[in-house]
């Protein structure tokens, strides 16, 4: 949790010009990198020995204006001792919304689709896995969500949900699926930049023999077939730097018209099994 807290303050003190956005990457846990600018920022430490043998830890974050993309995992099989490895991704730009010349405020919300998945299993020690989305629209305030579970040995798993804006659609025991969120209606001026801050975060804490991980390495974005803010009619919004142009995701030229792949899907699924082989050989 100490990492988590960290990376958001370390974010939020970001600045951001309003014709683009700053987007980071960080990756923590036996090592740590950090990458920031204003194109596509990847973030790695994979199968980092933390200890003589006994904890392996891979974190990977990918931040681009297509989405944030975060993983972590975590295994150890001795000794008392508590570990931590988090994936971290973020942005931050501007957003506006259009509407005719002098418009007063105008009532609107966010849509955002968020995929992320924890697990793990039990085990003799305990595991903490956590995935989190934290945003903050200029006039409109502070949202966030975040879920998980616990093990802790012969006592089970426990869920974990937390959020002030709601329990997203498709959400289920620590798992979302293309979950659908929809942010507090509120009043917000026209035809004015505003900040834009988004961070997604994946992380797991353990103490002792145990294994766990926080996959949110699909995406966090915006809804690819409806409007991207509820608005009025008459009124439109863009995001800096996103590809959210008229109201709508602006998707790449290409045959398929989908959102590509980054490199970290293939390095999150090598960490995992690496991660399994050594609880194999455990």
């Amino acid at each position: 949790m100490g990492w988590a807290i960290r990376v958001l303050l370390v974010s939020v003190v970001m600045a951001a010009a309003a014709s683009g956005a700053v987007f980071t990457a960080t990756a923590a846990g036996c090592g740590y990198e950090s990458r920031s600018g204003t194109g596509p920022q990847i973030a790695v430490t994979t199968q980092s020995e933390c200890g003589p043998g006994w904890m392996y830890v891979n974190a990977n974050a990918q931040a681009s204006g297509y989405g944030l993309r975060a993983f972590a995992s975590g295994y150890q099989y001795c000794c008392a001792t508590a570990g931590l490895a988090i994936g971290s991704a973020s942005v931050q730009t501007e957003y506006i919304i259009h509407g005719p010349p002098g418009s007063g405020p105008v009532p609107m919300s966010l849509n955002l689709v968020l995929t992320g998945n924890v697990g793990g299993g039990t085990s003799d020690g305990s595991s903490g896995r956590y995935v989190r989305v934290d945003l903050t629209m200029g006039y409109a305030g502070w949202f966030f969500i975040q879920y998980g579970e616990q093990s802790n040995g012969s006592q089970g798993i426990s869920y974990y949900f937390a959020s002030n804006i709601q329990s997203p659609h498709g959400y289920s025991h620590g798992a979302c699926v293309s979950c659908r969120l929809r942010t507090a209606q509120v009043l917000v001026p026209v035809n004015t930049p505003l900040s834009f801050h988004m961070l997604l975060q994946a992380w797991i804490n353990q103490f002792g023999d145990a294994y766990g991980y926080a996959d949110a390495s699909n995406t966090l974005y915006f809804p690819t077939e409806g409007p991207v803010f509820d608005l009025p009619e008459g009124y439109s919004a863009e995001i800096f730097g996103m590809n959210v142009v008229g109201n709508r995701v602006v998707l790449p030229e290409d045959p398929g018209g989908e959102i590509p792949e980054p490199a970290v899907a293939g390095l999150t699924a090598l960490g995992l099994a690496g991660f399994l082989i050594l609880r194999r050989r455990a």
